[in-house]
Order: C-alpha cells, then structure tokens, then sequence
C-alpha cells in the first residue's frame, strides 16, 4: 500500500523526502496518518525526519498513534522518535489512551514513554 514503488522512484529521482505542504505536513506524516509502514520504513531509511511537526504541532508517530496503526509505530520506534510532550503539549502516548488504542499505548509504555506526563493544552 502506499504506492511504494512510486515513493522510491520519486525519491531515487532526487524528491526530498521531508519536503512538507503549506501546513507543515511532511510525507512523512502522510504516510503514517494513512497507516502506509512499508512507505514510512522506506521514507525514515532515506532520511525522514522522524519528528518533523505540521503547523499544528503533531508529529507522524502522535498521528499513527492516535490511528492505532501499530506497524507504523514499530518502523517509527527504530528511529527513536520524541516521546515526549511535543510543541502542541501532548504525547504519542495521550493520543493512543485518548483514542482507546491499548495495543498502542502498551507499545509505546514499551518504548519508554512516560506515563506520568502531563499534557500542556
């Protein structure tokens, strides 16, 4: 999914790979809000900025998260994503509780998120 072979055409061709949109939005986020793991994997071993933000201050693994995408958090976790409360003062890890994704928060608590944090909004 994701149209992987595209992404790795358009990229061996010289696409920057965090080129964002007028939001903010990098491909990056793109591909991990539409749950596309091949894609991000492809994206993050390129180079991807693994924290890059949109205006609004989410981050591809708060997105993934809040989808409950585990895959796409798996490839995101190999790269040692901020777990941390991002510039929009929430977490990865308040957007899976909020979501109702446990499978997601228990990924994340694996990785070390701080269940203690406290969200900023």
């Amino acid at each position: 999914g994701g149209y992987l072979n595209v992404i790795r055409l358009l990229l061996a061709s010289g696409a920057k790979v965090n080129q964002p949109r007028q939001d903010g939005t990098a491909p990056l986020w793109i591909a991990s809000q539409m749950g596309h793991s091949e894609v991000v994997r492809v994206m993050l071993l390129r180079g991807a900025d693994r924290d890059a933000a949109r205006n609004d201050g989410t981050t591809a693994l708060l997105k993934a998260a809040n989808k409950g995408y585990n895959d796409v958090i798996e490839e995101l976790l190999k790269f040692s994503p901020t777990l941390g409360i991002l510039k929009n003062g929430t977490s990865a890890l308040h957007a899976a509780v909020l979501s109702g994704n446990i499978k997601t928060v228990a990924l994340l608590l694996e990785a070390g998120a701080d269940p203690s944090l406290r969200n900023k909004v």
